[in-house]
């Protein structure tokens, strides 16, 4: 019963706290995803998050095969685009002006590749630093990058650089053709994809 009275009170603060921020939702766009986000701001933290597709690199993807003259049948074609990615930001406004705010924070990304005899999931994280651009009491636009943790934890030892993300694999044969989807296909752009990504927003 106390158990149960400690959940209600838990989530009975959570929901407040989410009604009292500034809620945002928009667009985003970083090197792999075009993806939904939601940005949850109170006075000085927040936390963002986003779940997309890589629907302009995958589409580009498709077009390039096709042109070609490339055989690609409809499940190759829907493994190509559907590459879900989910990202969450939680950061500090370190600088709120009216214009701009300047936001410190911890970013993660996690990146799937599900396809029939190949389950992959990849998963990074890093400092970031974004700048929220206001262009009035609605409508803003959001730059941020993000340093992956393996670059810095790498000067800590080889062993440290591991904590910089994680990797689930299932299914697949092991072979060469897997390994190569699933660091190029996924670890080389979930990095690059954390370097940087561009948002527009709107506040319901």
């Amino acid at each position: 019963m106390k158990k149960a009275i400690v959940l209600i009170l838990v989530l009975a603060v959570a929901c407040t706290s989410v009604f009292a921020a500034d809620i945002s939702l928009g667009v985003m766009q970083n090197f792999l995803d075009t993806s939904f986000i939601a940005d949850f701001e109170f006075d000085h933290f927040g936390v963002e998050g986003s779940v997309g597709i890589p629907l302009i690199w995958g589409t580009a993807s498709l077009v390039d095969a096709i042109t070609k003259g490339e055989d690609i049948s409809i499940g190759e074609g829907l493994e190509m685009v559907l590459l879900p990615g989910v990202m969450v930001n939680g950061y500090w406004k370190a600088f709120d002006g009216q214009v701009m705010d300047l936001r410190l924070g911890i970013q993660a990304d996690v990146i799937g590749l599900f396809t029939n005899n190949l389950t992959s999931v990849i998963g990074l994280w890093g400092t970031s630093v974004g700048l929220d651009f206001k262009f009035n009491d609605r409508f803003s636009a959001n730059l941020t990058g993000t340093l992956p943790a393996a670059s810095w934890l790498q000067f800590f030892g080889e062993d440290a650089a591991k904590f910089g993300g994680f990797a689930y694999v299932a299914g697949g044969n092991n072979d060469i053709g897997d390994v190569f989807v699933i660091i190029f296909g996924q670890l080389l752009p979930g990095a690059m994809s954390e370097i940087a990504r561009i948002s527009l927003k709107w506040k319901v």
